[in-house]
């Protein structure tokens, strides 16, 4: 049906001026920008929350201004080369911070100013010691660069990355692999005993599926199914989850076409050229913004 049948909009953008990408809403001049909202002045940022400004080359940008190679810089100024640093300012290859100001390589501090490498100095120190560790960095051509692969938190295959630009071998470039996990000789139940709908469960089965695992033979992950699982079934009247999680969330984020490049098209009703991330399996069915109103409207 998607590819017969339905009508597919080149581009989602709403509300923007001077801005180019896909999935973006209510921005002005930015460019080569996905998913993100209410950014000013941006260019290469995806998956980020409104109210970024002069944001490049970073992810996750929620109140950010002058954020740089930063993945998380959360209502934070002037981060570069930084990991997950909330209401931040002039912070330089640090990951979880809070609240903090003027540190260069810190990892979970708190309220903490004129830091490195966690260790507190004095304005005047930290100033001289910071221009120092900048100038070997240089001479050895680290400066500038983000922290390798293997500081991620989670296994390449576990990251947005993994679902949008995924690769054979993570490792060989500097990330973590999970991997697949050897099955061990431990008695799982079968997957098709889990209910299809919420509706079918009662306080029995309830008790049995809380206390069984489950094997994902795909992802090669055991899995269970907890209170919580059951609980969010029945509040969103939806199904109980059929595999490892990594599994379903790769497969929440098929509906979205996306790979960090835009491709050249054609409308298929106007004939006009078009830019777009939908596959080329698509070709045909997708059309300008002009000609996907006069669809719709």
């Amino acid at each position: 049906m998607m590819l017969m049948t339905a009508w597919h909009r080149a581009l989602q953008i709403e509300q923007c001026e001077d801005s180019s990408g896909n999935f973006i809403r209510q921005c002005k001049d930015c460019e080569n920008c996905y998913l993100l909202s209410k950014h000013e002045n941006c260019a290469n940022d995806c998956f980020s929350g409104p109210d970024a400004k002069a944001t490049l080359d970073s992810i996750g940008t929620v109140g950010g201004e002058l954020t740089f190679m930063t993945s998380l810089p959360v209502f934070s100024y002037y981060a570069i080369f930084s990991f997950s640093v909330s209401h931040c300012k002039l912070v330089e290859y640090c990951a979880y911070l809070q609240n903090c100001h003027y540190c260069f390589g810190c990892c979970g501090l708190v309220n903490k100013k004129y830091c490195i490498f966690n260790k507190q100095y004095s304005e005047k120190e930290y100033k001289i010691l910071r221009e120092k560790i900048i100038s070997q960095m240089k001479n050895n051509g680290e400066w500038g660069e983000f922290s390798p692969g293997y500081f991620a938190p989670n296994p390449y295959e576990e990251s947005f990355s993994g679902f949008h630009f995924p690769i054979d071998k993570p490792k060989d470039l500097g990330f973590r692999e999970g991997g697949q996990v050897e099955r061990k000789n431990v008695k799982t139940a079968e997957i098709k005993m889990i209910p299809d709908t919420y509706n079918e469960l009662n306080p029995e089965k309830e008790k049995w599926l809380t206390e069984q695992i489950f094997w994902d033979g795909k992802y090669k992950r055991s899995f269970q199914i907890t209170k919580k699982d059951i609980e969010f079934a029945k509040k969103i009247k939806g199904p109980l989850s059929h595999n490892y999680y990594v599994h379903r969330l790769q497969d929440n984020f098929l509906w979205m076409p996306f790979n960090g490049e835009l491709r050249d098209a054609v409308c298929a009703k106007s004939g006009e050229k078009i830019k777009t991330n939908w596959p080329a399996k698509f070709d045909g069915r997708i059309l300008s913004e002009r000609e996907y109103l006069n669809v719709v409207k």
